[in-house]
């Protein structure tokens, strides 16, 4: 599971719901130290992101608790919730705070729990000093570790205390007020965790090629405003391979590739082949194309030719397809009219639409 997106996903809808990443960390911090609220002296091993910054409130809580604390945190660039809580932990003045370098090698031999807040979800590559040796001094360490949200790579965690969903098999989890819709609904989390990100080198096709399907005599611009839906997401390359008659009443655009289809106003057979030639990652089939029986055919003779082709069906096509079409790898954008003749009435609430679904 890549918890790296569904966690960013979250954090990004969350904010947009109204709750801050500085709520969420306060709520994980508390939860921290609630759970190592049995301990007396505690060492907590914090990094530069949010992760980090879950363990600096931590120490803050568990100070405020009477508890012995020591914090040891990397030096270098943080995220702005991260150096939020580490301003004010230096504010209070309660908490020893050391910044280890390349050559530190913390004493843990007092301390009767180590808290593991170094590096979250989303780690790639093999550890590099510092965190690298911080890792050997907390397993050969007598007192157990507590790993925030997951371990570090390496770390050999006694307990995990996870947020929101288990990220190890055996992890706890806290509720940290993550909320529902957050998970449920979809919101600008769930729309730019899935665009990968640009490095700055890339070449014209890297970052993809969407075919977009759709257009008849009644329906001139639906395929137009996909297309340019698509070119908003950062795709490379849109091509529009619409009906003939469609095609002539495109106005141009030089970002959008249109290329007329053997028929003149409604997607048949004779348009399967053209468009399976066509190069591309990824096809949008479905808007504007009508409900002619000819397009019907097509449509279920196009979907057993596209192999593990992404594909996302919208609009008409979800009036023409049937279930037994589907796979896996098929997306379907469905308003509530559309899923009813897919699938049945949903329900009346949100909850059994969810279930529905």
């Amino acid at each position: 599971m890549d918890y790296e997106r569904i966690t960013r996903a979250i954090d990004i809808n969350s904010s947009y719901l109204g709750v801050s990443t500085l709520q969420l960390m306060e709520n994980a911090g508390r939860a921290i130290a609630e759970e190592a609220g049995r301990f007396k002296r505690i060492a907590l091993f914090c990094g530069n992101g949010n992760n980090g910054g879950d363990g600096l409130v931590a120490a803050r809580h568990l100070s405020a608790m009477g508890k012995e604390v020591k914090v040891y945190i990397l030096d270098g660039n943080r995220t702005e919730a991260n150096s939020t809580n580490l301003e004010i932990l230096r504010n209070l003045g309660s908490v020893d705070i050391e910044v280890v370098e390349d050559t530190s090698k913390p004493d843990l031999k007092d301390f009767d729990l180590i808290i593991d807040a170094l590096l979250g979800v989303g780690i790639k590559g093999e550890l590099r000093e510092p965190v690298k040796s911080l890792v050997d001094v907390m397993n050969k360490a007598r007192a157990p570790i507590l790993s925030v949200d997951i371990p570090t790579p390496g770390v050999e965690a006694d307990t995990t205390l996870s947020f929101h969903i288990p990220k190890t098999q055996d992890a706890k989890v806290a509720d940290i007020g993550i909320p529902k819709e957050a998970e449920t609904q979809c919101g600008p989390g769930d729309v730019l965790t899935a665009i990968p990100r640009r490095k700055g080198n890339e070449h014209k096709g890297e970052f993809g090629r969407v075919l977009v399907v759709g257009g008849s005599r009644e329906f001139t611009g639906a395929p137009v405003l996909t297309g340019k839906a698509a070119l908003r997401t950062g795709v490379d390359l849109v091509t529009i391979m619409c009906p003939s008659y469609v095609a002539e009443r495109i106005p141009f655009d030089p970002n959008l590739m249109v290329t007329p289809l053997n028929s003149e106003f409604y997607l048949g057979k004779e348009d399967i082949n053209p468009i399976l030639e066509k190069e591309f990652d990824s096809i949008i089939i479905g808007n504007g194309l009508s409900q002619q029986q000819e397009s019907k055919y097509a449509l279920k003779k196009l979907l057993r030719n596209l192999g593990e082709k992404r594909v996302v069906l919208d609009a008409d096509a979800l009036k023409l397809v049937k279930p037994s079409w589907l796979r896996e790898n098929f997306i379907l954008t469905p308003h509530e009219r559309e899923f009813q003749i897919l699938f049945g009435e949903p329900g009346e609430t949100l909850e059994d639409k969810i279930e529905a679904v």
